[in-house]
């Protein structure tokens, strides 16, 4: 995670609940510590703004420490795991009384203020119902899916409908879901079904939607979640941590069958006047059309298509086609950007991904709003080629 190396995530998976309750985080921390014991660099970025527990489940909730500047920092790391959570910025005992604009700006600061270095799979702690949050990381990051966590209760189930449907509208795959306290399993192996006999098999079938796992109600799961230590690591002998085991295994079959996200972060760094890098660097397949991002000298900016094309852009030049309302007349598509007061000298700060289709440039002249369309982006690089021939 060194200062100028790109953070590279390769899916982002959303963990939903539909309501409070069904134990959404504690399957969170075990299936990042399951899919860690199989080799996968994970991280955890906790989205419950208002309820943050990651910091109680892995036993961690100091401050992080600074990045190279202060505008980044490191995610704190516990069992192998990365993660960053509210409870590792502020006090327990602090109340967070945001409204959704407020909400959105700090998953921005935990997605892209936060050094997360290669990641495999990060999943993402929502809070609980459809809201600000969910909406906000839909528009932010090119999500591989959600896994549904739920309850065999019917009020959870009703709930969790709203769930399916609310993530379909911003066009957002389900994964799977998962049955969490699916009967609790006693000390002579009888496994009673305290919530009733479950639908949730039925209700995956009727929306086509994979069932991942069920997961039976142990206490010592309650235990070692209190404790900071996911129990697949704490019991891993037990029917929980086994049933954890084969949900992180299905989801990475449904991973492997989506292909990896082709999300990107590049913080800029300072370069020697004479130094170049003109080749891309080397990666995996990727969906969507970007396949890679590299910071190619103190001015270029290196951009990877997923035909094979290799464009070269000027970090100056991308700052003039800046699409933003301050930059341009919403109405008449005027240009409200005079070119003198963009310093020959610009760079970039720092990019990142924005859903699966743009690339959001903080530039070091303070201009932060514009939001590149890959498209824009090709057209620009056609019409520079073009100048230069």
């Amino acid at each position: 995670m060194g200062h100028g190396e790109p953070t590279s995530i390769r899916h982002f998976v959303a963990v939903h609940s539909a309501k409070g309750g069904v134990g959404k985080s504690t399957v969170t921390a075990n299936l990042a510590a399951a899919l860690h014991q199989r080799g996968y660099r994970v991280a955890v970025l906790d989205a419950d703004i208002h309820g943050p527990s990651m910091g109680l489940m892995f036993g961690d909730d100091a401050r992080p420490e600074r990045g190279p500047n202060e505008d980044y920092v490191f995610p704190r790391e516990k069992h192998g795991i990365r993660f960053l959570s509210m409870a590792n910025l502020v006090n327990e005992k602090t109340p967070i009384i945001w409204r959704g604009a407020m909400v959105h700006n700090m998953i921005g600061q935990l997605l892209n203020g936060v050094l997360w270095g290669e990641i495999d799979v990060m999943l993402v702690d929502l809070p609980p119902g459809t809201g600000d949050a969910q909406l906000s990381l839909a528009q932010a990051v090119p999500l591989a899916g959600v896994v549904v966590v739920t309850t065999p209760q019917e009020l959870s189930l009703v709930d969790t409908v709203r769930g399916f449907n609310a993530f379909r509208q911003v066009q957002v795959p389900l994964l799977g879901i998962v049955e969490n306290m699916a009967g609790f399993l006693c000390d002579c192996g009888h496994v009673t079904p305290v919530f009733g006999e479950s639908s949730v098999e039925i209700l995956a079938e009727e929306f086509e939607i994979p069932m991942l796992g069920r997961i039976p109600l142990e206490s010592e799961v309650c235990l070692d979640s209190d404790a900071g230590v996911p129990a697949i690591l704490a019991h891993p002998d037990s029917a929980a941590a086994k049933s954890i085991g084969l949900v992180a295994d299905a989801l990475i079959q449904k991973l492997e069958q989506t292909g990896a996200a082709g999300a990107f972060q590049l913080v800029w760094r300072d370069m020697d006047w004479n130094e170049r890098v003109d080749h891309p660097p080397e990666t995996e397949e990727v969906s969507g059309d970007l396949r890679a991002v590299w910071q190619v000298s103190n001015d270029e900016l290196g951009l990877l298509w997923q035909d094979g094309q290799a464009d070269v852009l000027g970090v100056r030049s991308i700052r003039l086609a800046c699409p933003c309302a301050v930059c341009v007349d919403e109405w008449t598509g005027a240009a409200k950007l005079d070119p003198e007061s963009v310093p020959m000298s610009l760079k970039i700060k720092h990019l990142n991904t924005v859903g699966r289709y743009a690339l959001a440039i903080e530039f070091s002249d303070g201009h932060a709003t514009g939001i590149y369309h890959y498209h824009r982006l090709r057209r620009l690089a056609v019409g520079e080629a073009g100048s230069e021939s």
